[in-house]
């Protein structure tokens, strides 16, 4: 009997959730980016150039994901989680660069987040791939992070990878 209220308060609360996009494509583009690059066997405080990006969610978006020893791909229309007020759902979105063509491959598991604040719903994407996280609102601020593990230096070359974190906007533009 408690669990068939628990399950009709949950489904009575999903749906006032805002209809959850099938698709969309976002322009982020960055304003401020900064980081360290390895010299000489220290870090040195770096600048990079901002970048722009493309954020998207469409069908042809190949996520691929080992799940006992076997590719499984993940669907646009993962399951919901409720957690109160806040709404997320697995989502395949392919995040890339603008000077970059299309490629299905660019695509990767992300989050999407739907918060509820003084009646008005934020919508927000999160991604973590390898080494880099990348996360934003739909028309709002964003902030991509490149965080290598490598700590040791190649002995040969004294090289470690660069680290940056970049800061921007993005814009819905369909």
């Amino acid at each position: 009997m408690n669990i068939a209220i628990i399950t009709l308060a949950t489904a009575v609360s999903l749906a006032n959730v805002p209809a959850m996009p099938d698709s969309y494509t976002l322009l982020c583009e960055g304003q401020q980016s900064i980081g360290f690059n390895w010299r000489a066997g220290k870090w040195v405080e770096s600048r990079y150039s901002p970048r722009r990006y493309i954020v998207a969610k469409i069908e042809s978006n190949n996520c691929r994901i080992v799940y006992n020893g076997k590719f499984q791909s993940i669907p646009n229309n993962g399951v919901m989680q409720n957690f109160g007020p806040l709404y997320q759902k697995s989502v395949c979105l392919n995040v890339r660069d603008v000077e970059d063509e299309y490629s299905s491959f660019l695509s990767q598991p992300c989050q999407e987040t739907y918060f509820l604040e003084n009646g008005k719903w934020d919508k927000s994407f999160a991604c973590d791939r390898a080494m880099t996280s990348f996360a934003g609102s739909f028309d709002g601020e964003f902030h991509r992070a490149s965080n290598h593990t490598n700590t040791a230096a190649r002995p040969e070359n004294d090289y470690k990878d660069s680290l940056a974190i970049e800061v921007g906007k993005c814009t819905k533009i369909s």
